[in-house]
């Protein structure tokens, strides 16, 4: 089975950006590298929201969402896909993003397969198939310049802002 389009990743700042994080207290970078990580992946999230093609329930598009899944000291790791946590509906976002085969669906408990409209297939069904219909990717390959951007800049804003906070203290 083929895995949910998501996308994981890791920042690795620049010499610069990881002396000052080293400067701060570790429970400032803690607070600071999270929530920039985050502010990236939520705008990733929008623009794979954006390119969800519209479905009959609109489940797959509200379940994309940007969740921190890991963290270790300064190591943040955000996962930004579909979800199928806390009700969210997005089981089925690889078969949207790749697209299926032709292939037989079967029933095997007592019930049958039917249409909207009413029209019984019985336990077996004919499944056409269906075209691929990209979101992720496609979002991760045209926005990952501003997503890492968007990553360094809170960040450096962040630094800044509790370096300031740091000094009014001191």
């Amino acid at each position: 089975m083929a895995r949910s389009p998501t996308i994981k990743f890791d920042v690795k700042g620049d010499r610069k950006l990881m002396k000052a994080l080293d400067r701060l207290p570790k429970a400032v970078g803690r607070r600071i590298v999270p929530a920039a990580v985050l502010f990236g992946g939520r705008h990733l999230a929008r623009e794979m929201k954006s390119r969800v093609a519209d479905g009959p329930t609109g489940n797959l598009g509200e379940s994309i969402v940007a969740e921190i899944v890991s963290r270790s000291g300064l190591r943040v790791l955000v996962q930004v896909g579909a979800s199928t946590t806390k009700g969210r509906k997005g089981f089925h976002a690889h078969l949207v993003e790749y697209g299926t085969e032709p292939h037989q669906t079967v029933v095997d408990t007592k019930q049958v397969l039917a249409a909207e409209d009413g029209s019984i297939f019985g336990r077996v069904a004919e499944h056409p198939g269906s075209a691929p219909k990209p979101f992720a990717r496609p979002a991760w390959d045209e926005e990952r310049v501003k997503v890492l951007t968007l990553i360094r800049r809170k960040l450096w804003d962040g630094i800044r802002r509790e370096a300031g906070r740091l000094r009014v203290r001191a």
